[in-house]
């Protein structure tokens, strides 16, 4: 596999990292309803042991250690230095912690919206979680068969606007026969946003700087989504209402998707 695979392999692996958030709550459920919550600990031990196998499959180069020269701390220092004087690099960071902090916790908030605006049962709520999986996985399968027939940057603001406009719609339902089809779209634009985003940074980015920037990113869409915005989110829907919280972050990331594109459209729209 060479950096012409980059764009297919990122969609992928993306589709997977988020499909298992999206899913794998609600596959604990069932597990904890019919087994109890032991063996839903249980069957996820034993879901290592594919990751296993599939890591033991991997065959790689012989692998060359690089000379270095700083201490981990120059290290981190150097990538945030890098991150910062790269413009192209340091919009899409920003672009992904704006969509990650305000567009990802409205899952954590799902079991609320079920119970509260849609007066949905355990059951409707495997539904919504379903709906968005759905609508996720068909992204990114979409995503990896189009590979690069599409202008990853005209893509991007198509996801982008899609996403934020649909969270915004999502809050405002009531009914549950409107909400699935809204969170099928939904899932289908956040994995879209998510791998385009990601491989446009891998593509830009300098080689000695990969696994620095990999691990901002990480810590981006991983750690500030579920500690900071999780929280954030929870606090709003506790003092106003979960629809103020979902709609307020999503109506947040519209205007700064809008703002970002207009200010950045001589390279993002264009990018190939």
């Amino acid at each position: 596999m060479g950096r012409e695979d980059l764009r297919d392999a990122i969609a992928l692996n993306s589709s997977g990292f988020n499909l298992a958030r999206i899913l794998g709550p609600g596959v604990a459920a069932a597990v904890i309803a019919k087994a109890g919550i032991a063996w839903c600990f249980g069957v996820n031990a034993i879901s290592y042991f594919t990751v296993l196998l599939g890591l033991s499959l991997i065959r790689l180069p012989a692998w060359h250690p690089p000379l270095t020269t700083g201490s981990p701390l120059h290290g981190i220092l150097e990538g945030l230095r890098y991150v910062r004087a790269t413009k192209k690099v340091a919009t899409l960071i920003r672009f992904i912690a704006v969509f990650s902090v305000l567009g990802i916790p409205y899952i954590t908030l799902m079991p609320v919206v079920a119970r509260d605006l849609l007066g949905l049962d355990a059951s409707g709520y495997g539904l919504l979680l379903s709906s968005l999986g759905v609508g996720g996985l068909s992204g990114a399968l979409a995503l990896a068969a189009v590979g690069r027939r599409l202008p990853r940057g005209k893509l991007l603001v198509a996801a982008a606007y899609s996403y934020a406009f649909l969270l915004i719609m999502f809050s405002l339902v009531r009914v549950p026969w409107l909400a699935y089809p809204i969170l099928l779209v939904a899932g289908f634009s956040m994995i879209v946003t998510n791998a385009v985003a990601n491989s446009m940074l891998q593509s830009l980015v300098a080689d000695q700087f990969r696994g620095r920037l990999m691990s901002i990113y990480s810590l981006i869409s991983v750690g500030l989504s579920q500690v900071l915005g999780a929280f954030v989110a929870g606090a709003i829907a506790s003092a106003i209402g979960v629809d103020w919280a979902i709609g307020g972050g999503a109506a947040i990331m519209l205007g700064f998707a809008m703002y970002a594109f207009r200010r950045e459209s001589s390279w993002i729209v264009d990018e190939p």
